[in-house]
Parts: structure tokens; sequence; C-alpha cells
């Protein structure tokens, strides 16, 4: 796991790297440049295959890819903005969810799916869990504040807070160990304004499986996919980290008043801004999965 810092993109996509931290305490930086193109269609070329996509507010960049040490990546690059973010707008419901990726196979791997309430103080305290192993203890209680800058503070390496306060996207190392590491994102809730019918279009998939037992797969995936007004949703492409181009099985869901997806197990979240939705599933061969779609 790991974060980085891209200074300011100018408006032909070119950035230069200027922080990186990881998980093992690397800090080398082994291109400073990035040269991103963005296609009419929010296809972002210039990253790492297979193409990332940009959110319809253009504020965030999702993708997936190889790692070059041998691993499996979902990122996240997030845009920033240098002021107007508070304390105070942590304060509300949000629903947290949760990768834990093992570094070798002695160490923790599943996901956790977690509700919880923040006050205008920064004081979360968590008032439901669920875990990939049927845990259901609740987290201790959290305490962060936000900076100027959307830099949150109270986790290790610091998370940051979306340009729209509605979404909060970190990496850690995981507090319940031994050894597992963290790709959680907060997604704020409201009690109603949500139905099935929103998730009504065009969609692409990024999922990170993790887990070292056969024959679970492990890996990232890269799918496309149509949902129309009922929320009976087909795959059209789907790509592996594998290789396999095979396409998943057509599926169904609901999307409730407060935006809770049922349908995966346990059920994923529509965001505010009703173009994305996040969750994790434990996979069929007995991986476990954390998912983002993106409407295209």
């Amino acid at each position: 796991t790991g974060t980085l810092v891209i200074s300011a993109l100018d408006s032909l996509g070119t950035g230069t790297v200027t922080n990186v931290q990881r998980s093992n305490g690397d800090t080398n930086v082994s291109n400073s440049t990035v040269q991103l193109t963005v296609a009419p269609d929010g296809t972002v070329g210039g990253l790492f295959p297979p193409s990332p996509v940009m959110a319809l507010d253009k504020s965030g960049i999702y993708g997936v890819m190889n790692d070059g040490g041998g691993g499996c990546n979902l990122y996240v690059l997030t845009k920033r903005a240098a002021s107007g973010f508070f304390t105070a707008d942590l304060a509300g419901e949000w629903t947290l969810f949760s990768l834990i990726s093992p570094g070798d196979t002695n160490q923790a791997d599943g996901w956790l799916r977690c509700d919880l309430t923040f006050d205008a103080q920064g004081i979360g305290v968590f008032t439901a869990a669920q875990r990939s192993d049927g845990t259901t203890n609740l987290p201790a209680a959290l305490g962060l504040s936000v900076a100027s800058d959307g830099t949150v503070s109270g986790l290790a390496p610091s998370p940051v807070m979306a340009l729209d306060k509605n979404t909060l996207w970190g990496v850690r190392d995981d507090p319940d160990g031994p050894g597992g590491y963290d790709l959680y994102v907060m997604v704020r809730r409201a009690a109603s304004g949500f139905s099935t019918a929103d998730a009504e279009g065009r969609w692409t998939m990024f999922m990170l499986v993790t887990r070292y037992a056969p024959p679970a797969f492990a890996g990232w995936g890269r799918h496309e996919a149509t949902i129309d007004a009922q929320g009976h949703g087909a795959f059209t492409a789907a790509q592996r980290s594998n290789g396999d181009t095979n396409l998943p099985s057509p599926f169904s869901f609901t999307v409730a008043p407060d935006g809770t997806v049922s349908g995966p197990t346990p059920p994923a979240v529509m965001a505010l801004d009703k173009n994305t939705i996040y969750g994790v599933t434990t996979e069929e061969t007995g991986g476990f999965n954390f998912s983002i779609m993106v409407r295209r």
C-alpha cells in the first residue's frame, strides 16, 4: 500500500510526483513526471494499463494495474484544493469499506464494512460492523481533524477528503493485524433521495481481489456494464490481471432511499452524487473483493 502526491497538472496533462509514501518505508520516486491525456468519454491515457477513468465531476481518476513488484493495485487520484475544508465537514453519517491485503501467507486478509457517525469535532463512533470472517465487534472510536487543504489527521498515513467533502480515501497498516494492509474509503450517507432508477446507465467497474489460498482468484478486474431503470445489469466487456476476458453473469440489485445497494453481500453504497457505487464482497472462489463502479 502507499500514497503519492502529484503537483498541479497543467492543461496539457503534465505533472510532477512530489511525494511518495509506502508501507515498507520506501519514499523513492522512480519516475517523477507524468503525462496524462483524457478522451472525450473520460478514458485516461498515460498512466497504467488497463485504461483508468475520470469521474463525471472530473475531480477523481480511478484505475487498476499490475504493480512493478508483482502485485496488483487499485488506485484513486483525488484532486486537491489549497483551502476550504474544516473538521466540521466530517459531521454526519458515513459508511466505511476496507480491503485488507496480506503481505505474506501468514498475514491478515479480508474485508470490513462499518457504519459510523461523526460529530462536528471529528469524533467518529461506530454503530455497526461486518467482517469477512463473520465478526461484528465495533472498532474503537476515531478522532480525526481536517486541515484546510482536506488532509485528514488521526490516521497514518493521512487520508484525503474529496473536493465534494462526501468521500475520504486512505491506506494504512491494518490495526487488527498481524501485518495486513488496508485500502479504505469512507462514503457520506443520506437518509433519503435514492432509488433503483438512479443506477440506470453505463458504468465501469474496477475491482481488487486479494487472497493467497487457491483456488481463490487474486488480482484486478476492469469491467464495462449497462444497467436499466429496474436495476438489471449486464456486462459488455471484461479484463482481468490473469488475462481472462470472460463476461461475468448478469446481475440485479435495488437501491434503497438511503443509497444502500442490495444484491451484493454485504450491501454496497451509492455515493451522494449517484455517480459512484462502493462495495466489498467475498468471491465464490474465496477471494476478497473491493469494488468501485464509476458512471460513464
